[in-house]
């Protein structure tokens, strides 16, 4: 009976709201009351009930998941150490080269993890939302330029001109003007 009092609670409609993102109704599904389809329901997570229409993704990593976090983390601390340890005994540019290793390999482990795949996810739709971007022409850039350097001109010029406006009447009130 919680779960249905925390449903009507939190059930609300957005109607004559303008969508926020480029990306309305594309890939995301809606969390209204009256949406035909999967309608939302109420899940305790922590004591608390939140409204989904989606299944809760496992909150905690797996056994597996947390020994490559661990494996992860050490190959990055080993190319730490190596860079350090091998001081003076090993050229920098290998040292340097033990480092960037040390971090390749534990990004390659840790992306064979749950949230490594979330990641990579991520990073999918984040280059996919890139290509939606327009980008301003270079004469936009250097007009755009252009204007921010004569405001922060201009901006700094009223500072220095309140400045030496303060400053004199601070003086003169303190009669060493």
């Amino acid at each position: 009976m919680a779960a249905w009092s925390a449903f009507h609670r939190y059930a609300s409609s957005s109607i004559g709201r303008a969508a926020v993102s480029k990306t309305a109704g594309w890939g995301f599904e809606s969390l209204l009351a009256c949406h035909s389809g999967s309608a939302p329901r109420a899940v305790q997570v922590e004591g608390r009930y939140v409204l989904t229409s989606k299944p809760l993704a496992n909150q905690f990593a797996s056994g597996g998941d947390i020994a490559k976090y661990a494996v992860a983390l050490l190959l990055a601390v080993a190319g730490l150490v190596a860079f350090y340890w091998f001081d003076g005994q090993w050229p920098g540019g290998i040292r340097v080269l033990a480092v960037v290793i040390g971090l390749v390999a534990g990004a390659v482990v840790f992306m064979g993890t749950a949230k490594g795949a979330q990641t990579r996810g991520f990073l999918s739709e984040s280059r996919f939302e890139l290509r939606k971007v327009v980008w301003p022409s270079r004469q936009e850039t250097t007009r755009t330029m252009w204007v921010v350097i004569a405001v922060v001109i201009l901006i700094s010029l009223m500072l220095a001109g309140f400045d030496v406006i303060i400053q004199a009447a601070v003086k003169w009130l303190l009669g060493n003007g």
